[in-house]
Order: structure tokens, then sequence, then C-alpha cells
């Protein structure tokens, strides 16, 4: 039984002709916990006119394929989501973990099996070729009509789940779903899964994967805040104290770090009430945030969390802040994660604090952010107990 797994698939264009408006994009999100398996996707910008998409998974190697299809996204306007809970020790019935699982891809419902159209797509390690290995596994099983056909491992031979239903859960098998998938959404909102929200040591190394991949990427291409004063690690003292030798040293880089942010990023008036010793700017690009990172030698690594690459692409925007106590001493650069009041999850757990928009009180579902202050001698989060 897998008690801990979490992965992300980012989902790019792949066939062209299908986006509307701006370029397709999206994502998949998988957690399995204690048994328990939660697929979560979002695709944004497809095109909806007498079009239907599936959403399948694959395990790709050399030689074989095993796909599983999680069924139609439900698309309104031109965005896209489906949700689905699953076997995680045994996907779809084929035996298979699912962490084994490589491939994500969007696929346009066709009835012609060979001819295989696929928007958006997303690969786990390297992009790897399947669409003829999923052309031979459709023509071999009629895949895209019974949609329970898979490959096994061992011979590669298929084995027909025609006896299987899709209401018995231990054997967790794909439905025929010709229908729009909201009345499975229904049902799976009634079977919700309640995942704890604090990280523990697999949620690091798996997202320790994940950061060490979008560094790849990326490098390439007033209010009253809740809770009391900022507390101050071991370490953050040791370097202000250190630092404290140079002020004048440290005024300057501050300066020069805000005049970077103001020359690239729109400076703006997050909240209601302002503070005088915040200064905020829109981030609409956070490559363009990470290489600033870079040249400051800030090294921190918030810009690959999983959950601050969820929150830009659903709010299409972020906040970067300086904060300065010129009395004491001390300055930080302050990162704003947009997100609904415990309607998203925190992406730093008890790191963040919230500043709501409006209103000094945390409400349920109102916009904000989870503010991160980051020490930019060390690229270390500040404690927030």
């Amino acid at each position: 039984m897998i008690n801990y797994y979490k992965t992300f698939f980012i989902l790019n264009e792949e066939d062209r002709g299908f986006k509307e408006g701006e370029n397709p994009l999206g994502y998949v999100k998988i957690e399995a916990r204690e048994g328990k398996g939660r697929l979560n996707c979002h695709v944004s910008n497809l095109k909806c006119q007498n079009l239907k998409y599936k959403l399948y998974i694959m395990k790709v190697d050399e030689q074989n394929i095993v796909p599983f299809s999680l069924g139609y996204i439900n698309l309104k306007g031109r965005e896209g989501e489906l949700q689905k809970h699953f076997d995680p020790s045994n996907v779809g019935g084929t035996g298979i973990s699912i962490e084994h699982f490589n491939v994500a891809a969007v696929l346009v419902d066709s009835s012609f099996e060979d001819n295989i159209i696929c928007p958006l797509a997303a690969y786990k390690d390297k992009k790897i070729e399947w669409r003829n290995k999923l052309k031979r596994s459709f023509n071999t099983g009629s895949l895209l009509k019974k949609e329970n056909t898979i490959i096994e491992r061992k011979d590669n031979g298929v084995i027909d789940n025609k006896e299987t239903s899709i209401k018995d859960n231990k054997k967790t098998s794909i439905k025929d779903n010709k229908e729009t998938s909201a009345k499975d959404n229904k049902e799976i909102n009634e079977k919700a899964i309640k995942f704890e929200k604090e990280k523990n040591d697999k949620d690091i190394e798996v997202e320790k994967n994940l950061t060490e991949k979008y560094e790849k990427l990326i490098f390439k291409n007033e209010i009253k805040y809740e809770g009391a004063k900022l507390k101050e690690t071991e370490f953050d003292i040791k370097t202000e104290d250190v630092r404290d030798k140079d002020v004048e040293t440290k005024e300057n880089y501050f300066k020069k770090l805000e005049e970077q942010f103001h020359q690239i990023f729109k400076k703006i008036k997050p909240f209601r009430v302002e503070r005088k010793d915040y200064r905020w700017w829109q981030i609409i690009n956070p490559v363009d945030l990470n290489n600033i990172f870079y040249r400051f030698n800030i090294k921190v690594p918030v810009l690959f969390n999983p959950l601050v690459i969820m929150a830009h692409f659903k709010y299409k925007h972020m906040i970067v802040g300086l904060y300065e106590d010129k009395k004491k001493n001390l300055r930080y650069v302050v990162c704003g994660i947009p997100s609904l009041y415990w309607v998203d999850e925190k992406p730093f757990g008890e790191m963040c604090r919230w500043a709501q928009v409006e209103g000094d009180k945390p409400r349920y579902g109102a916009f904000g952010y989870w503010l991160i202050y980051i020490n930019p001698a060390t690229g270390r989060i500040l404690s927030n107990n």
C-alpha cells in the first residue's frame, strides 16, 4: 500500500489548432495517501465547439504501453476540469502502481481509432514516443469503445474486462463515458477524500524531485497581518548580526533590488489598507522573478513549489514585496501567493501568514495572499511561529 505519493504533470501544447484565444495549457495533480488516490485535472483555452476531450495517463517504456482513461473533461467556456479517485496500488485494474505512470495526455474524442489528436501532453521525466504504441493498443483491444482493455506487462496479452463493473471500487475500471462527466463529478464530491495539509518527509522528497525538474526548465527559457510579529530562526539572527557590520552595503543591496523590481514589474497596492513598511509589485511571469533572484544570489526554491505553480496557473499572477524596518535594520523579500482562504492549500504550511485583500478578519473563501518572508542573505524562509 502506498503511504504517500504526490506529483504534478504540467500540460503543454502538442497538436495545434485547438486553442481558444491564448495557447492551451493545464495541469494534472496526482496525490495518494494511505491506499486512496485522487487526481485533479485543469485545462484552459481549449476549443469546446462540438469537441470532447479525454484525459489519459500512461505507463510507457521503449516497447510497451499501459493506458488508463480517466474519462471526459468537463468544459465550461474556456476552462475544463476533471476529478477522479482510484486505487494507487492497482490503477484501473492494471496491477500497476501510480508512480510508474509517466505520461499524461488530453486526447480529442474521435471515432477513428487511428487518428490520435493530442492538444495537451506532459511527461514525468523525459519525452517518450507513445502515439504508435497507443494506436496498436486501440487497434488490438478496441480501447476507445470498451475503455477497459489493458496490455499486460508480462506477456503483452490483451485481457477483456467485460465483466468488470464500474460500481466495484476495488476493481476500478473505465466507464464508457459518452456523456458529460458532471454526474461523475457529483459522485466524486460525495466521496471526497480529506487529505492532511501538513507536509512530511515523503512530501518533501517528492516535491524536491519536481523542484529539480523545474529548475532546469525555468533557467532555460495597508492590512493587519494575522498573528504575532515574525520570529527569526537562529540562522537568520546570526546572518543579520554579520551583515549589520556593513549597513550601507545592505541598504545599497536592497536599493538595487528595488530598482530591478520597479524596472521589470508593475508596482501595485494589493491591499485596501496600505502600510509604509511594505512595497509591492505584480508578477505575471515567475521566470522574471526567478532570474532576478538568481542575479542577486537569492537561493530560494519558492517558485518551484507545486502549489505555487498551481496558484499562478489558476490566478494568473503573484506578488513580490520588500519589507523594511530601518529602526531594527531588518529587510526581507516577501512573496505573496494568491489564494482563497481555506479553499486553496497553504503552499508552505505553517510558514505562511495570511494577508486578506479586504477586511482584517480572515473569512472563508475571501481572496488574499499567503505571504512568506525570505532572508535574502540565506535564501531561508522565516519561521512564523
